[in-house]
């Protein structure tokens, strides 16, 4: 019976058949972007015309326009690509290899295409021996007649992995796709890989499971009616299109034979509870097992640990196989069938050397010989149709083993139960069978009523139910591999949680906030202490590599891909320490990963740090936890990450989320006290500067909206194209050379100077950037894109940022107390001298230094050369000089720890130690040069005396280590006059929002 002539109310309202349909949800274009589209997918049908070895992938886009059509008008995509000789590789009696071959199942071939085009830019060098599981477009709109194709929320996963220099995408069931040909660009934001075999989809799990070894499993999901709703039990087929993003542990076949009389004895409700157990109400791939507990669905928690021989375990059950990538979830095989009754589970506990059979979840379990399961499966492929009632009967329990089960049960004939010519093959244990539930492809987008006609023909089975078994070797050995290294990372998690812990959230969160002033407040800061955030600053980018590097590279070695992975391993305490995460992986790359590296930030960190914010913003952190909502410089984090997006929609929430805290802002304007402390307190200081705290508000909203109008306009960040190897546009290059917003070069850096003021520069940065122009007009949306229009102009002081370098306090620590004592021994001659009374102890090595330069010595003196005293009065300025700059650093600066080479000086305090500085380096520099000239132009009268070796030793060395550091004093100091002197050049900075 085709599924066109079934009755309406037979089919599912939400998956109607329909070949008229376009199953991709497109927005309406205008006629702009069409006309972009056009071009766009006139590039991409040259390429594929231009590679032979393509042109089936060609061909059959061509079939499904609005494949063709998405792809055109995407950006920032993925495509790998099957070769020719991969299509023909697929066999030709699934519906997919149909599909290719008669080209009439569009919607099949529009799954497979869909499922070969990832989101987001990978270049082959993105990829490392650590899997990242990254989805495709691939989502749960793909349903046809006869089978589902995908289910996960956001599209199918799918892996990309390297096999030494080889680049593997994993798919369905460890399906592995070589990629034979890398970085084919199509535009400047595609990118193609071809491979040599086509990405698999994921089966459903019953079909998963109908193969040799985990048979008993699929037996016992269908008899405590769990076949796939796994929340809701219930019989409505509809709730079955709702399941998506679970994980599940499935002990094989001999994990439940070693609790056989466990199971004899169980009722429906604890065979329920035990299953429930065995899975997660989320997606976690095995780079998340490690060291970490994760609630299952029974509510009880799993724990995770690995061994010291790089097994992974799961409670006390050995993880023999991951990463299987189902329809909608991920499946793990484990050896020990796991107990509820166990959580938590104590580490201390795991026997890594033990026997399954020693290690069982259930102690008083024996054995039986006669299993509880009844199985039949079909030796004999058939071209009919079943029925829901004949498929309930494939695999099932024996109606003698579950008293409660078969309450309810219906049984039905083993004869009438078998399909024409199909040879059933029954466990002795039974001869009858009871109803366990639909599990097959078709019945997910078909069943409405218990009669309902499915419409798939038995061979749609055929590849699961004779797949390879688990535990025994069909891979090639490069693919094993491939899954050996994924498999067998050793305490990835473990590692990570050494990094990344609660010190390490409450050090980042005091390093970050350590440049401000004790006391200061983070409701409003000074301009001048925001800058360090947001400008490329080698010593500040040295102490986040220094300290937090280790952590980001932790991380990723962890193989984490998902907000909810890293929540898992982190478990924040409180509001600040989702804070601290947000800044660690949305701020931090920011600094630690510049240049060459800078395609990290944007393609691992930013996305996660983004996932992570969106999390604490759906949790109501930012907006509603009193420390976060009323404290706007701790507030603002949370809604960066949204601003690094090149997500349009991202953008849309980032607007309204600024929006909201400028409206916070102006709500305390007026009124007295608060609702709680962090109320008052922000209440207090903004009615203390009421000017500086709206221009916080509406700056915020300035710069997202520039942010906004960028993605809008290119769909992407235009300075990230070279660290992403994306072709520039010319409208891009245009834009940058005029001085575009977010053109900072190779460096990571933020896309915009500061999330509230923006400067053209700053002194102490390693290099002068590009000046920003100032939009002069933009909007700002509220919630709805309609708040009110307000215009608002803040004209900026610009002012010094600087920090001693070390360099600089060493320099003082050896020449202030060497000169200040040259000082007493000149200006004490001559009781400082041989024979004076002030001479011992303190000047006895200038009795020695006075032979070797007669300039110190009494010869000098005696004539009355006034050389000495001279230069010795331009030294009591130097020194002056150095300890007023000095007396500035500790008493004026903005104490962030201890040691002055870890202070700032900011504003004109900043400004006048720099100058300060400047002048004691020069004067230093310039009375050691005149010192050597008097030399040399008295024909070295005095030290002409010497040996060549006391001169070079004596003379040369000391006096010439006076001239190399004051020099480099000297450079230091001027670097940052000059980056002043830029800023100062640069036209008024105003921003202007109407």
């Amino acid at each position: 019976m085709d599924a066109s002539q079934q009755p309406t109310s037979q089919l599912s309202s939400r998956f109607r058949f329909d070949t008229q349909h376009r199953l991709i949800k497109m927005k309406f274009l205008n006629l702009a972007a069409l006309a972009t589209a056009v071009a766009a997918q006139s590039d991409l049908a040259s390429i594929l015309s231009s590679q032979k070895d393509l042109s089936t992938l060609a061909e059959l886009l061509a079939l499904v326009p609005d494949i063709a059509e998405t792809l055109a008008s995407a950006s920032n995509i993925t495509i790998f690509a099957p070769t020719n000789k991969a299509f023909d590789s697929v066999p030709r009696d699934i519906p997919e290899g149909e599909a290719i071959e008669q080209r009439n199942d569009t919607i099949a071939i529009g799954a497979l295409l869909s499922n070969h085009v990832f989101k987001g830019y990978y270049p082959a060098k993105v990829a490392s021996d650590i899997p990242v599981f990254v989805q495709s477009l691939l989502d749960s709109s793909f349903i046809n007649y006869r089978q589902p194709f995908g289910n996960f929320t956001g599209g199918q996963y799918n892996g990309i992995v390297k096999d030494g220099d080889d680049v593997v995408v994993i798919s369905g069931e460890q399906t592995l796709s070589y990629v034979t040909e890398a970085d084919i660009k199509v535009g400047d934001s595609v990118i193609i890989h071809k491979v040599d075999k086509p990405l698999s989809f994921g089966p459903p799990l019953q079909l998963f499971t109908r193969r040799d070894n985990l048979l008993n499993f699929n037996a016992a999901v269908n008899a405590a009616e769990l076949p796939y709703n796994f929340g809701n039990i219930g019989t409505d087929s509809s709730d079955l299109l709702n399941i998506s993003d679970f994980t599940v542990f499935i002990p094989n076949d001999p994990a439940f034979e070693n609790i056989g009389s466990v199971l004899a004895g169980a009722d429906l409700k604890t065979l329920q509870e035990v299953l429930k157990y065995h899975i997660v109400d989320d997606v976690l791939f095995s780079t998340s097992l490690a060291n970490v507990s994760v609630p299952s669905l029974q509510g009880g928690d799993l724990t995770f640990t690995v061994a010291e021989d790089g097994s992974a375990w799961v409670n006390g059950a050995k993880i023999l196989f991951t990463n299987t990538l189902l329809f909608n979830g991920v499946a793990h095989i484990i050896d020990t069938v796991l107990n509820p009754a166990d959580a938590p589970f104590d580490r201390a506990d795991l026997e890594p050397a033990a026997d399954a059979t020693d290690r069982l979840a259930f102690p008083d379990a024996t054995p039986v010989s006669k299993l509880p399961f009844s199985v039949i499966s079909y030796a004999a492929e058939s071209e009919t149709y079943t029925t829901p009632e004949l498929l309930r009967t494939m695999k099932v329990i024996d109606v003698s083993a579950l008293a409660t089960a078969t309450a309810d049960a219906t049984t039905t004939d083993d004869a009438a139960a078998t399909p024409t010519g199909a040879t059933p093959v029954v466990n002795a244990a039974s001869s009858k069978t009871i109803a366990g539930g639909a599990n097959h492809r078709g019945t997910f987008s078909q069943l409405s009523s218990p009669n309902a006609l499915t419409a798939a023909p038995a061979r749609v089975y055929k590849q699961y139910v004779s797949g390879r078994p688990f535990g025994s070797s069909t891979f090639k050995p490069q693919e094993q591999a491939v899954l050996a290294n994924m498999d067998s990372r050793k305490n990835n998690l473990d590692v990570l949680k050494e990094h990344l812990n609660y010190e390490k959230l409450d050090g980042l969160r005091n390093f970050w906030f350590e440049h401000l002033p004790d006391g200061a407040s983070r409701v409003v800061i000074a301009p001048e202490h925001v800058k360090r955030w947001f400008f490329s600053d080698k010593q500040f980018d040295d102490a986040c590599v220094n300290q937090f590097k280790p952590i980001l590279e932790a991380i990723r070695s962890s193989g984490i891909t998902s907000a909810q992975e890293l929540l898992s391993a982190v478990q924040p305490r409180s509001s600040l320490d989702w804070m601290s995460l947000v800044i660690l992986l949305d701020q931090i790359p920011r600094n630690s990963y510049r240049g060459d590296e800078s395609f990290i930030c944007f393609t691992y960190f930013d996305p996660l740090a983004s996932q992570i914010a969106q999390q604490a913003i759906k949790q109501g952190i930012p907006d509603k936890a009193p420390e976060i909502r009323w404290v706007f410089y701790y507030r603002n984090w949370f809604y960066l990450p949204l601003m690094h997006s090149e997500d349009l929609s991202t953008h849309d929430e980032a607007v309204s989320a600024f929006e909201r805290m400028n409206q916070d802002i102006l709500s305390l304007l007026e009124g007295t006290g608060g609702a709680n402390e962090y109320e008052k307190k922000a209440r207090e200081i903004v009615q203390a500067d009421p000017e500086t705290a709206k221009s916080v508000g509406e700056m915020n909203n300035s710069i997202e909206e520039k942010h906004r109008v960028i993605i809008e306009k290119f769909g992407r960040y235009p300075h990230r194209n070279k660290a992403l190897g994306r072709e520039m546009r010319p409208e891009e290059t245009e834009f940058l050379e005029k001085g575009g917003d977010t053109s900072r070069g190779a460096s990571v850096g933020p896309e915009s100077s500061s999330p509230a003021f923006e400067f053209t520069a700053i002194p102490s940065t390693p290099s002068r950037s590009t000046r920003k122009r100032a939009i002069n007009k933009t909007s700002s949306a509220s919630t709805k894109g309609s708040a009110k229009k307000r215009r608002v102009s803040v004209d900026m002081s610009r002012t010094w940022h600087h920090h001693p370098s070390s360099a600089i306090m060493l320099w003082l620590a050896i020449s202030v107390p060497l000169v200040v004592w040259d000082i007493g021994y000149v200006f004490g001659r001559p009781h400082t001298m041989p024979d004076g009374y002030l001479h011992w102890p303190i000047y006895v090595p200038y009795a020695l230094y006075g032979k070797v330069d007669h300039i110190y010595g009494w010869k000098a003196f005696d004539s009355n050369n006034g050389f000495t005293a001279a230069q010795t009065a331009l030294n009591v300025v130097e020194s002056a000089m150095y300890l007023v700059y000095l007396w500035m650093l500790w008493t004026r600066a903005d104490k962030t720890s201890k040691g002055a080479a870890k202070r700032t000086l900011s504003g004109r305090d900043g400004a006048l130690a720099v100058v300060i500085g400047f002048s004691a380096a020069v004067m230093t520099l310039s009375k050691t040069v005149l010192y050597w000239a008097n030399e040399y132009y008295s024909g070295f009268d005095n030290i002409a005396h010497n040996t060549p070796f006391d001169i070079f030793t004596l003379w040369v060395l000391p006096n010439g280590f006076w001239i190399v550091l004051p020099a480099y004093m000297t450079w230091l100091f001027g670097k940052e006059i000059l980056d002043g002197l830029t800023l100062a050049s640069g036209p008024s900075v105003k921003k202007s929002i109407e």
